[in-house]
């Protein structure tokens, strides 16, 4: 009895049939690729916004890194924290320019 999908919830569901899903998704994706076209266009734009995600989820890690709370007795190795920074201004000035791209491909 306690097998059924609805006892189950949504995670459940999607876990009992994940194969379906995969398929159902798949079939989705390419259907919607196929009826509008332009899958670089979407592709380049995907690509922009998680270039952007980045350095906010970097800057996020760096600052949790010295929270006692987050991480206990650990410490975090100053030169990490340094080369992070570095990596979140750079990627952040990447995503940044990558908008101009962007934009002209739209025109």
């Amino acid at each position: 009895m306690g097998n059924e999908p609805a006892d189950l919830g949504l995670f459940g569901v999607v876990d009992k049939y994940y194969r379906f899903w995969i398929i159902g998704f798949i079939i989705a994706s390419t259907s919607i690729l196929t009826l509008i076209g332009r899958p670089v266009r979407l592709l380049i734009v995907a690509g922009s916004l998680n270039g952007l995600i980045l350095p906010l989820s970097l800057s996020c890690v760096l600052l949790a890194a010295y929270k006692k709370e987050v991480v206990k007795d650990y410490l975090h190795p100053m030169w990490m924290t340094a080369l992070g920074w570095v990596i979140v201004v750079f990627t952040a000035w990447m995503g940044f320019n990558s908008f101009a791209g962007i934009v002209k491909l739209f025109q």
